[in-house]
């Protein structure tokens, strides 16, 4: 039976999350959905994104855990722990040994223990597609117009969580020997002013989390010990750099207990975890 985790989060801080850019406008994801019988555009944060922020999580705490950074791996094994994997090309694959199509019950079962977010996430390695146990929903706000999808009862216009924001890039380039673009010798050489749509603070979202009949406890361990970190630091969207993407789960209840047993498992595990990861960084190479 599936186990469903479904509850709300509140956006903190602005959210950048863009869809579709004209000209020096951003606007922001947007989704279309049926409202009284006619197609309307919603705005909405992908579960690409929320999967794309509990990868980079778990890469970043496996890392630390093991001693190393991802700039000590090849394209091929950082590929592999931020992203899911890839499948190269076949006859790359046949040259470094790799069967394509075979299925190896054991390989699947030795990613699956040595580094149980692939295993929960999913992913591809040495051409192997691993089957995620944990399903993530698109973060929906909570509207009049989506009432349906988030079965929370609304009177706000979904239009009214968007606002638009007023950035300016500059060049202030001072190579030597040019006066710049400006009036009167002006160094600076140009400035732009663009407009990015995005999702106000204190908007309210409905998220959906979905783990699978054939999650093992290793895997709900790991689903928990990622979910204390993306509660308690991680952001979504773009420009973070500027304190945007701040959310707060205001439901989620970790299971402590499942988290520490998944930290203290990969603890005991970090030299087979290095010696599988530099296997992988020695074949398929930097």
């Amino acid at each position: 039976m599936i186990e469903k985790i479904t509850g709300t989060a509140t956006t903190i801080s602005n959210i950048s999350h863009i869809g579709e850019a004209l000209g020096v406008d951003s606007k922001f994801a947007r989704q279309e959905i049926f409202f009284r019988g006619r197609k309307i555009k919603i705005p909405f944060i992908s579960a690409n994104s929320v999967r794309g922020t509990m990868r980079r999580l778990a890469a970043k705490k496996l890392l630390e855990t093991i001693g190393k950074q991802k700039s000590d791996y090849g394209g091929y094994v950082q590929y592999l722990l931020l992203s899911g994997g890839m499948l190269v090309k076949s006859k790359i694959a046949a040259q470094k040994g790799a069967q394509t199509g075979v299925i190896d019950f054991n390989f699947e079962k030795k990613v699956r223990r040595l580094i149980p977010y692939l295993s929960l996430m999913g992913c591809i390695v040495e051409q192997k597609n691993i089957e995620g146990r944990l399903l993530v929903s698109d973060m929906i706000p909570v509207a009049c117009q989506t009432q349906y999808l988030t079965e929370i009862e609304s009177d706000l216009n979904v239009n009214s969580v968007l606002s638009e924001v007023a950035n300016t890039s500059k060049d202030d380039s001072e190579a030597e020997g040019e006066t710049g673009l400006g009036d009167e010798g002006d160094k600076q050489k140009r400035q732009m002013r663009y407009y990015t749509e995005v999702m106000i603070p204190g908007t309210i979202l409905k998220y959906n989390f979905s783990i699978l009949p054939t999650a093992t406890d290793l895997d709900r361990g790991s689903f928990n010990s990622i979910m204390r970190d993306f509660i308690n630091e991680a952001r979504l969207g773009g420009n973070k750099r500027i304190g945007y993407g701040e959310i707060l789960f205001n439901d989620f209840k970790v299971d402590n207990e499942l988290a520490d047993g998944h930290d203290s498992y990969i603890d005991g595990l970090k030299n087979d975890i290095t010696t599988f990861l530099e296997e992988l960084d020695m074949r398929w190479g930097k």
